[in-house]
């Protein structure tokens, strides 16, 4: 298994770097490929993110405040066998 699947961050701390990344900005989007990098596995498939990765986050629903950093595949790809 890669990196950790599902990280915590402070709501307020995480939402300005979300937002920057999807405007391209370089510094957000070099904190997400360090937090998830190309060998986190993706938490739908458990594939590689490899370079097709992208950060899902979402409200923690167990912590008022936080948020859940996941890595997770653009396209989730079906399963073989």
């Amino acid at each position: 298994m890669g990196q950790p699947e599902f990280l915590t961050a402070k709501t307020a701390d995480v939402n300005p770097l979300v937002k920057a990344a999807s405007r391209g900005n370089a510094e957000a989007r070099r904190y997400f490929a360090t937090v998830f990098p190309p060998t986190s596995r993706c938490v739908l498939c458990d594939d590689a993110v490899g370079d097709d990765g992208t950060t899902s986050v979402m409200p923690d629903p167990t912590a008022p405040g936080f948020s859940l950093l996941m890595a997770a595949l653009r396209q989730v790809r079906e399963p073989t066998g």
